[in-house]
């Protein structure tokens, strides 16, 4: 399958390379425990480590124990930028930064070039540039809102075997993960 590429002008990746390691600490202060992929000094390892912890214990206490796992396919050409920078913006976004950004997704025009032909431009209806250094933050904004979404949403309507779950975001993966019952919506 072929996908747009995008590039970007050398100054907006040192500026958007320079304000996201910046911002890395205020990125760790509002990611809820749940997210680990995407939020630095947290990985898979946080994820994984647990859930197979969990999975241990139900077979040592014989309990039932199922999981689900769905990927999102293409998942930054699901994320609706604009969306995601107001959400960051709602976590303490620095205004500047959200300026830039959404002038940025305003303003960008992609080409389709193939064989060395490049057709007219256009721009994107919805997705976020893979390889951007705001592009984890733009996504992992999406997966906490939907994680937090999960979480309010089953306990108006409660799972089987009383379940209680928690919400997991690793990389761009949304996770509703019970004690029991794992449901992973990635």
């Amino acid at each position: 399958q072929q996908r747009p590429l995008t590039h970007t002008p050398l100054a907006y990746r040192v500026w958007s390379t320079c304000r996201s390691r910046q911002t890395s600490p205020w990125l760790r202060n509002w990611a809820p425990e749940f997210v680990s992929g995407g939020v630095p000094g947290r990985g898979p390892e946080n994820t994984w480590g647990g859930s197979s912890l969990r999975a241990e214990l139900a077979r040592l206490q014989g309990s039932g124990l199922a999981g689900c796992s769905v990927d999102l396919h293409k998942f930054f050409d699901l994320v609706d930028a604009p969306l995601a920078i107001s959400l960051l913006e709602e976590v303490g976004l620095d205004p500047g930064i959200a300026t830039g950004l959404r002038k940025l997704y305003t303003d960008l025009e992609r080409f389709t070039s193939v064989n060395q032909c490049v057709g007219e431009g256009w721009q994107a209806a919805q997705s976020i540039m893979q390889g951007c250094a705001w592009s984890n933050s733009l996504a992992t904004v999406i997966d906490v809102a939907f994680g937090l979404f999960c979480k309010t949403r089953t306990r108006a309507h409660p799972l089987p075997l009383c379940a209680k779950p928690a919400p997991h975001a690793l990389a761009r993966r949304a996770t509703c993960r019970p004690r029991v019952l794992t449901l992973s919506l990635i």
